[in-house]
């Protein structure tokens, strides 16, 4: 390698192993022609891609468009205008169909516009020569249709990327509407001779449900039109002038590494606050099927839900010997406590709110098995701000026959999002708001034919004790949670046209009966207190005990809702930096 070393002395035996003239094989240089061609090809920025499924790494490579040895000839690539549909909203979209690709290719331009659901899935793609591209981290589950809005569709799922190609015609192709295949055709893309940009790669996966048996061809033209659902798709040689030949290459390559799929998999599981939804026993299933089948609205909009009751299970026995047993015992403690006034006034407020009821004289001779009786305890909060007792009925004490009410009911599913999860999404609102709904349980009204399994004993003005019966859900039944979260999510499925923000608020902002929630603006934040208060009201709740971080909303607030303690705020996420 020295400055005065030349070929002809040279003692090496060896020659280039490239081109076996003397000189290092390290020196060897491509010829002109050589480079020309490697500089085409690595202008294309089109590195669209196959898919490999096995657990290796494999690569396959195809061509989409290759200039002629004779330059007044370039190709027509396969395009088309379509409409693309992703979670329930819809965009024009103008995609490259590529046979060389064995998956699908969605800009995350369109993707965004789409509000697609982004699926997370390693792909890791490769151009010619190893090229490598940035790799794919999401996939979205797509609808194409054609723009005529027939009822022709594909289900499709495609690889988020961020560009595809360039646009394709790199320029535009004259004359060559005068083709005489195009005459009387319906063109998937009218538009296909001029360039454009291509926001989609359809490979393989869809290509046999996309195109149609039929081809039309003509002696008088290199073209063809290829029947799809989409119209008529154009490809083929076509002529140009010596002034507007074309060099341009586009091939398409890709590679899935599996051992990298599954470690970001492993990733993305580990890291996912959404919680996995596990398959449904079928006594939840049950539970589930027995709630949409059985809720119902009463006149003032409230909504009405049945027991979900398991099949083939045992009769109840006598419980009202115990159920009296148990409501001494209580009267005398918390008479001894000093608590027994606050404990009535709580039972009371059930008389007055038309919560229970007195049973009817013609369903007292009900027999054991059709009836239960709630023995009742009190638990104190000193926490709570607004009530400091509350009445709690045991539906696992045991009757006669060893079966409790609880031993009848289905607990049903956990409908609760991830608490981690609701937390994080409210710490990133600018503007915070919570808020509880009053009463949750004793707003949801039971079924009638329910109600006799609610029972209970109180003392009337006379002071005897007397058999009521709650017509609401009641605390301490293990169905009572199910049902109220069941029926959350069924408020918000049916105002979800009316009132969207305020329905997605109640399905992934609510646990149990508190809300966490807010917004990034004092104008947002209110719109959606309003709406949030105005749907619950309607289905006979109220939401209370708000609290801000905005004096702003708090002003919004009657003061009646407001939470009367004080209020600790913590800076939002956005703040910390």
């Amino acid at each position: 390698m020295g400055n005065d070393h030349f070929t002809r002395n040279c003692r090496c035996v060896t020659s280039c192993k490239k081109c076996n003239k003397r000189h290092h094989t390290l020196l060897h240089r491509e010829s002109t022609a050589n480079k020309s061609s490697s500089q085409a090809s690595s202008k294309d920025d089109a590195n669209s891609a196959t898919s490999s499924q096995t657990p290796s790494q494999t690569s396959a490579t195809a061509r989409t468009g290759l200039p002629s040895s004779n330059k007044e000839v370039t190709t027509v690539l396969m395009t088309c205008q379509l409409m693309v549909e992703a979670n329930g909203y819809k965009q024009k979209g103008r995609a490259l169909i590529d046979t060389g690709s064995s998956v699908s290719f969605i800009t995350s331009r369109l993707a965004n516009a789409l509000q697609a659901k982004k699926i997370p899935k390693i792909t890791s793609i490769v151009g010619i020569q190893g090229a490598q591209v940035p790799n794919s981290s999401h996939v979205v589950d797509l609808i194409l249709s054609p723009l005529t809005g027939t009822a022709t569709s594909v289900k499709m799922t495609a690889v988020v990327v961020d560009k595809i190609t360039s646009d394709l015609p790199i320029q535009k192709l004259p004359n060559i509407r005068q083709s005489p295949i195009l005459k009387g055709l319906h063109l998937a893309d009218p538009d296909f001779d001029l360039p454009g940009r291509i926001n989609l790669l359809l490979g393989m996966d869809c290509y046999n449900e996309i195109i149609l048996p039929a081809v039309v061809t003509s002696e008088n033209s290199s073209l063809k039109a290829y029947q799809s659902i989409f119209g008529y798709i154009v490809a083929g040689p076509c002529h140009l002038s010596a002034s507007q030949e074309v060099s341009h290459v586009s091939i398409h390559s890709s590679t899935v590494d599996e051992q990298s799929h599954q470690l970001i998999k492993s990733f993305w599981e580990v890291e996912e606050l959404q919680p996995t939804i596990s398959h449904l026993s079928s006594d939840d299933h049950q539970a589930i099927v027995d709630f949409d089948s059985s809720f119902f609205r009463e006149k003032d909009g409230r909504y009405s839900v049945q027991l979900p009751r398991k099949l083939d299970s045992p009769r109840l026995g006598n419980s009202r010997d115990q159920a009296k047993k148990r409501y001494l015992f209580t009267e005398r403690s918390l008479m001894a406590k000093g608590k027994w006034d606050a404990f009535k006034a709580v039972v009371d407020e059930y008389f007055h709110l038309n919560h229970a009821e007195r049973v009817p004289v013609c369903d007292l001779k009900k027999p054991d098995g059709a009836t239960f009786y709630l023995p009742m305890h009190g638990v104190v909060r000193e926490s709570s701000t607004t009530t400091k007792l509350r009445v709690v009925f045991d539906a696992s004490a045991k009757t006669t026959t060893g079966i409790s009410l609880n031993d009848l009911l289905l607990s049903g599913p956990f409908l609760y999002p991830s608490l981690v999860n609701i937390i994080l999404k409210f710490r990133l609102h600018l503007i915070g708001m919570t808020a509880d709904i009053s009463k949750m349980f004793r707003e949801i009204s039971l079924h009638l034919g329910d109600r006799d399994l609610h029972r209970f004993l109180w003392r009337d003005d006379s002071k005897q004790l007397v058999d009521f019966r709650m017509t609401r859900l009641t605390f301490g039944v293990t169905s009572s949670p199910f049902l109220a979260t069941k029926l959350l999510r069924q408020i918000a499925s049916d105002y979800e046209k009316t009132h969207f923000q305020a329905s997605q608020t109640i399905v992934n902002c609510f646990y149990v009966d508190d809300c966490l929630s807010g917004a990034d603006s004092v104008e947002v934040a209110i719109a959606l207190r309003e709406s949030l208060n105005e749907v619950l009201a309607l289905s006979g709740m109220t939401l209370r005990k708000w609290r801000s971080n905005s004096q702003e909303v708090l002003d919004s607030i009657p003061e009646t809702l407001k939470e009367k303690e004080p209020t600790q705020t913590l800076p939002a996420i956005s703040e910390q930096h």
